[in-house]
């Protein structure tokens, strides 16, 4: 019979200050490889074949997160500590203060797109993908992706390193990984007989936006302690795509567009500490922000 104590004990309150720098950073480093390999390895079709898509679908759903989950509890102290908090919660899974990280991430992220919705909206197209979303393609880019990169990018990676970086670092070590980590798609297009100038042009602006934008969801994650704000905010961003800066130049409304895209970052960055001010979210992450 399956013994229940088992997963009643993945709550049990624990640490990693007892983790190690390096087994921290090779941990991380490691699941990160480990992602890209497996779904690679699951399939030899090509990317959007029907059998690709719902493999890799399954190492990101079920694999790579009980993997990540046991790496990250077999990495944990049960030592008293000042740190110590349930498992769940450096997982992000908690209840205080979840309608509040529901709500104001999403505020940030329509705010920061302002100016592409105008755009959008003056050139008559649709603001969001959503007519897409009901296929394994949707399914797979803007539900299991988000899903499975928050879960292993932010809330398995993180815990570990808080113990041994600043709140900065952190920010901007696990995003590197996760930027890192979606180079697959280039030897993908490479072995497509894509160009390979164009293949690592793309690489790179995807390695950049992708790092930029982990960055983000890192950050919400560690203000918030919510899994959930990453998590929605991930989706939200993937329902937009890219914004299309390079479509402004020549533009009838060129100046608005400008003015709009200006407005909206400097909104963005000006609301960001103030949205999610750790008073308002309580945040089981906060010493380490007054420790930094």
């Amino acid at each position: 019979m399956f013994d229940m104590a088992w997963l009643l004990s993945l709550n049990d309150v624990v640490h990693f200050e007892d983790c190690s720098q390096s087994v921290a950073v090779l941990t991380c480093l490691g699941l990160s490889l480990l992602f890209v390999l497996l779904l690679n390895a699951v399939s030899s079709k090509e990317r959007d074949h029907p059998e690709t898509v719902v493999r890799r679908m399954l190492v990101a759903v079920v694999v790579m997160p009980l993997v990540s989950t046991v790496c990250l509890w077999s990495l944990a102290s049960s030592t008293d500590n000042r740190q110590s908090k349930p498992f769940f919660e450096w997982l992000g899974f908690r209840i205080p203060g979840l309608l509040y990280a529901v709500a104001a991430p999403l505020v940030l992220v329509v705010i920061g797109f302002t100016g592409e919705f105008l755009h959008r909206i003056l050139d008559g197209e649709a603001i969001l993908g959503i007519s897409e979303l009901w296929n394994i393609y949707g399914l797979r880019n803007w539900i299991i992706a988000p899903l499975a990169e928050e879960y292993i990018f932010r809330a398995c990676m993180l815990p570990l390193l808080l113990p041994h970086w600043s709140i900065t670092a952190c920010i901007f070590i696990a995003p590197s990984l996760f930027g890192i980590a979606h180079m697959h798609l280039a030897w993908e297009g490479y072995r497509n007989g894509e160009p390979l100038p164009q293949l690592l042009l793309v690489a790179l602006l995807r390695v950049a936006y992708t790092t930029l934008f982990g960055s983000f969801s890192s950050f919400l994650f560690l203000r918030t302690g919510h899994f959930i704000s990453c998590f929605l905010s991930h989706i939200f961003c993937n329902l937009v795509g890219l914004p299309s800066f390079g479509e402004i130049p020549g533009h009838r409304y060129q100046i608005v567009l400008v003015a709009a895209h200006l407005f909206a970052m400097m909104s963005f960055f000006y609301l960001l500490g103030p949205i999610t001010s750790l008073d308002l979210t309580g945040s089981q992450f906060a010493s380490y922000f007054h420790s930094s």
